[in-house]
């Protein structure tokens, strides 16, 4: 197996780097965040985002890496609201989409269309019909989305990137896409769903992405669960005793599974990171790796080349297709 090392993200920090590095210069005493300028890859950026939310952590306070950069992307805007990048961000939608937060049900449906026609930009900018790989990319994208909101019960963020694949002169390139949140992690969400047999974070990560498990299944579903209204924003007004339903019907448990698949059908990479663990695949190839600082929540990094995205590749299980229909209903699409 080709393990997925620091190096294979070329050059830069990657989702384990921001893991492991961002709380150690973080001043808890006086809640002040002062990180080394360095290259950061969308995992990192992601999990930056999340740290930085969940911490509370003040404008004033955070010395972010590339502050230009971080600018750019919309980085402050997404945390706190202030949008002070002077320039016209000529290349938004080209190379990269803003830092996207996930902070409510509307927000999850705008940040799915926003990535999605981002993620087709990136790629195929001059297409109508685009790849069955781009199809089923953005199919996954908007149920992770729903997922981070549904499961983690935590505002999460999002980012995609395309860049050069080394060596290739330009001529091919990697679109990376991350999310992460500070939520409930696996771990805590299947055990308060009540799932038999999980005892680790490990094991928490190989059942949510095993094809056909969910805790959101309509077995499961506690249909005395609360309904929130569609302006909520924040933690649940019904107190954490009661279950609540953000949205109906939505929540079939494919967005990992599907995943798992993308990356194994279209030679991708993935890093996946809860709790103890992180999760690492490339390809068919899985492995887990400890993380020496635990992450509170979920916390997803994955890239594709896209000339391995722009093959066709037929579907011809029909299951497949109609939970993939079932997805495309769901998020509007046709």
């Amino acid at each position: 197996m080709r393990k997925i090392t620091d190096w294979a993200w070329s050059m830069g920090l990657g989702l384990k780097d921001g893991i492991q590095r961002i709380a150690a210069f973080h001043n808890k005493a006086l809640n002040k965040l002062e990180l080394p300028n360095d290259h950061c890859h969308p995992g990192y950026i992601a999990v930056l985002a999340a740290y930085i939310n969940h911490n509370r952590i003040p404008e004033e306070n955070c010395s972010l890496p590339g502050e230009g950069y971080m600018q750019a992307i919309g980085m402050p805007m997404a945390l706190w609201g202030e949008d002070r990048y002077g320039q016209e961000r000529v290349n938004v939608g080209r190379n990269y989409s803003l830092v996207t937060a996930l902070k409510s049900v509307e927000a999850v449906d705008t940040a799915t269309s926003s990535i999605n026609s981002c993620i087709r930009q990136l790629t195929f900018p001059d297409r109508d019909v685009y790849p069955s790989g781009i199809t089923e990319l953005n199919h996954v994208v908007g149920e992770l989305h729903d997922n981070v909101w549904s499961h983690g019960r935590s505002t999460g963020f999002s980012f995609a990137l395309k860049w050069a694949v080394p060596h290739t002169c330009r001529t091919d390139h990697y679109l990376e896409f991350a999310l992460a949140d500070c939520g409930m992690g696996f771990l805590r969400e299947l055990r308060r769903a009540g799932i038999d047999g999980i005892e680790s974070h490990q094991d928490a990560i190989a059942w949510c992405i095993k094809e056909g498990n969910s805790s959101k299944h309509a077995d499961l579903q506690d249909d005395w669960g609360q309904q929130l209204p569609p302006d909520f924003m924040g933690s649940s007004v019904f107190g954490s005793g009661v279950s609540v339903k953000e949205k109906e019907n939505n929540h079939q448990g494919l967005g990992l599974a599907h995943l798992m698949k993308l990356v194994n059908t279209y030679k991708g990479q993935l890093l996946l990171a809860t709790g103890d663990v992180c999760l690492e695949a490339d390809g068919e190839d899985l492995s887990y790796s400890p993380l020496r600082v635990p992450w509170q929540g979920v916390a997803i990094s994955c890239r594709f080349k896209i000339s391995d995205l722009s093959v066709d590749n037929d579907n011809d299980n029909d299951e497949d297709d109609l939970q993939l229909l079932e997805i495309m209903r769901e998020l509007g699409g046709g």
